[in-house]
């Protein structure tokens, strides 16, 4: 069964691990692992968001966002599924996350860069009625 929750400190190996895996860099952000520090800091920090999904205690999938409180807006930084459990379901999950975080805390957009080459990534979320801005995908709420 799977099980969505916030993160501890102790699942960085795992996270890094999976966001590490080649075909997790579909996301503009370039880089090629989570530094641990900034992880454990952005875990308290009440303008980070992180979500993580595991079965049997092995992480799956997992996404980390922003809130810019000024501009009331979110920023995806990372969204990431493990290979073997893609098609499964679990961005959908980890995307309705998004959206209540979103609604709680009356935002009017969502936004996030994504790798033009990633089409499947881009089609999940012009699905979703996120529309292509300059080198973004955005999603107007209000």
């Amino acid at each position: 069964m799977f099980k969505i929750r916030i993160p501890q400190a102790s699942d960085y190996n795992e996270i890094n691990h999976l966001f590490h895996s080649k075909e997790n860099m579909h996301l503009a952000d370039n880089d090629s692992i989570i530094e641990e520090d900034f992880y454990k800091e952005s875990l308290s920090e009440t303008t980070s968001k992180w979500f993580i999904i595991e079965k049997s205690g092995e992480v799956l999938a997992f996404i980390f966002f922003t809130i810019d409180t000024d501009s009331k807006g979110i920023k995806v930084k990372k969204f990431t599924i493990n290979n073997t459990y893609r098609k499964k379901g679990l961005n959908e999950h980890l995307y309705k996350k998004l959206e209540q975080v979103a609604s709680q805390n009356d935002l009017v957009y969502m936004q996030v860069e994504i790798s033009p080459d990633y089409l499947d990534v881009i089609d999940f979320f012009t699905r979703k009625g996120w529309i292509k801005e300059n080198n973004c995908y955005v999603k107007y709420i209000k």
